[in-house]
């Protein structure tokens, strides 16, 4: 190791410590883009830009759930379950749902309302599915997962992509999903149905 400004080489401090990273996880959608190392991979073609009457800012999401389309979006680190209590968002329909149409209402879905336990030690991606209805239009804005009080108390984590590649992950994976036909329940009385999806 050399000084950087002598050029003299000088002994390495023998610490190990970790140093603060991005984050990549908290933040999933805003403003028209998904966040940190989010991606949309629906199985339909969510307007992921627009633009009118959104909940905040200039662009939100419009999703046509029509015949079972599905929307999801993934994240490839997977984030620590401990680390968060919920996800949150901003959920708008034009027919149904929510309890006025066409008003933008907040969502707090707690990770173990999904299935998401404490012996779930990571997840991958939260999937919403339609039915078999010629339309379900409904719009999505500003969805982020809520922290947990968690401490890591200086503990090292792998928290972006680059710890990621170098990380040989032999945990277990998991799969929130989030049944859309019984969206109506989740809205009015947090009832839902949900499937957890293991390991691709």
């Amino acid at each position: 190791m050399y000084d950087p400004f002598s050029l003299k080489e000088i002994k390495s401090p023998k610490v190990e410590g970790c140093c603060k990273l991005d984050d990549a996880y908290t933040d999933i959608y805003y403003e028209g883009k998904y966040l940190g190392e989010w991606q949309d991979i629906s199985n339909c073609e969510p307007e992921n830009e627009y633009s009118e009457n959104c909940y905040e800012g200039k662009k939100c999401i419009k999703v046509n759930f029509k015949d079972w389309n599905v929307y999801q979006f993934f994240n490839r680190i997977q984030p620590e379950t401990k680390r968060y209590n919920a996800i949150k968002f901003a959920i708008k329909t034009e027919k149904y749902i929510t309890s006025e149409a066409g008003k933008w209402e907040e969502k707090v879905l707690t990770l173990e309302e999904l299935g998401l336990t404490s012996s779930t030690k990571k997840f991958r991606k939260f999937m919403f599915q339609g039915s078999k209805k010629d339309s379900q239009i409904i719009y999505f804005d500003s969805i982020k997962l809520v922290k947990s009080d968690y401490d890591d108390q200086g503990e090292c984590s792998i928290n972006t992509i680059q710890d990621y590649n170098v990380y040989n992950d032999k945990e277990n994976k998991a799969t929130s999903s989030i049944n859309i036909e019984s969206f109506k329940l989740l809205i009015f009385s947090l009832l839902i149905s949900f499937l957890l999806i293991g390991r691709n």
